[in-house]
């Protein structure tokens, strides 16, 4: 895929800069244009998904016998649960030389690789597949029922001859016939005859007497030189044929039902967490709501009675300063007549100089007037202010 992708960063900006002339290119058969192309569609890149359209794209004839295409086809056909076609393709992809199987294994770990470098996620892969082919990969008996399981899934020619095979190399004739016919495979095949001829082989082995012997050993009977294996196969046929049955219908009908099942019990016990969760918030809302209204209350009532004390203080210390004032001004007052009584008395020879003195009534008013009322004035303002500034 490194030929025509290195990373997804550059094919982004390939496609928002020159996504009309990729688009051309690939409309005329250019191949490495097609390959974008089909990644643009595949992975949604400016565009919506659309398996389609990348499918189109990524089967041009100019990539019909590239890997990458194929590898990638096989993965669009897996994720649209055509599980036949996506064999095909992951097979077209890998060696000639490859046993089929092993090259749709392959190729699918090939593209898990891909898409880790690419940075995709890589668990969008079915995880059936996956664990059936991994069981394959496994061999001995787990190969036999893997070749089983992905002949059911596929129901195809090669998973059916994959089948046979597996079957056949385990000695299991009658099973190995029964896919071979399921997947009409022409009896000219080389498989098909090898196991027409081990089939034909252990019927003619058969060698039953027309008097069965006998022999008896500790009380217990058994029967002398027959091999009962043959008997056996006929019926060991129809159980298989019956186990693939039932397999079929436990992937078709049970196993979807045993998901939808698990789902919905998964959805609703995650729905009964999450409305526990959402109780439980609710709950520890409500808790806190009450807390901080508590709180909020007991500011208020702090607050109030702190304005209150506040408040009262303010008062008293109002009626202090107003008392504080009252007793200053009383002090002030009982000063002021003591000292307009001591300037009176100061100026009282003045006083009666100017009643008794020999002056006109004129005169003797202005007398008064300039050596009585304007001294006492001037110097009991003056006297006045010195004295207060001492008072407090």
């Amino acid at each position: 895929m490194e030929k025509y992708i290195t990373n997804i960063k550059d094919l982004v900006i390939q496609t928002m800069t020159n996504g009309s002339e990729i688009k051309a290119k690939a409309e005329s058969g250019d191949a490495l244009s097609c390959f974008q192309m089909g990644m643009i569609h595949l992975l949604g890149i400016n565009t919506p998904i659309d398996f389609k359209v990348a499918s189109s794209f990524l089967s041009n004839q100019s990539l019909s016998d590239d890997p990458d295409a194929n590898r990638l086809l096989g993965f669009i056909a897996e994720c649209e649960g055509n599980y036949s076609l996506a064999f095909k393709n992951y097979a077209n992809a890998g060696k000639a030389n490859r046993p089929y199987i092993n090259k749709v294994s392959e190729e699918r770990m090939h593209l898990q690789g891909d898409f880790k470098r690419l940075e995709l996620p890589s668990t969008v892969q079915n995880k059936i597949i996956t664990n059936v082919l991994n069981e394959y990969i496994k061999g001995g008996d787990t190969k036999v029922e893997a070749s089983i399981k992905i002949a059911i899934i596929c129901e195809d020619e090669k998973s059916c001859l994959g089948a046979a095979q597996a079957l056949y190399d385990n000695g299991d004739y009658f099973s190995a016939m029964r896919w071979l016919q399921n997947g009409n495979i022409s009896e000219n095949n080389n498989l098909y005859t090898s196991v027409k001829n081990k089939i034909t082989d252990s019927k003619s082995t058969q060698n039953i007497p027309n008097t069965l012997e006998v022999i008896e050993i500790d009380g217990n009977s058994f029967l002398a030189n027959i091999d009962t294996t043959p008997f056996y196969a006929g019926i060991k046929y129809l159980c298989d044929e019956a186990a693939v049955v039932c397999l079929k219908k436990w992937y078709e009908g049970v196993s979807p039902k045993i998901v939808s099942e698990k789902k919905k019990i998964e959805d609703e016990e995650a729905a009964r967490i999450k409305k526990q969760k959402d109780e439980e918030t609710a709950r520890l809302k409500k808790l806190k709501a009450e807390e901080d209204a508590r709180i909020k209350k007991q500011k208020e009532k702090e607050a109030a009675l702190l304005k209150k004390q506040q408040d009262e203080e303010r008062k008293a210390l109002q009626a202090a300063q107003k008392k504080e004032e009252q007793e200053k001004l009383l002090k002030k007052k009982r000063i002021g007549r003591i000292i307009d009584r001591i300037i009176a008395i100061l100026l009282f020879p003045i006083l009666l100089g100017c009643i008794f003195a020999d002056m006109t009534t004129v005169n003797k008013i202005v007398g008064f007037i300039m050596f009585v009322v304007f001294p006492f004035l001037v110097l009991r303002w003056i006297i006045r202010k010195v004295v207060f500034l001492f008072v407090k």
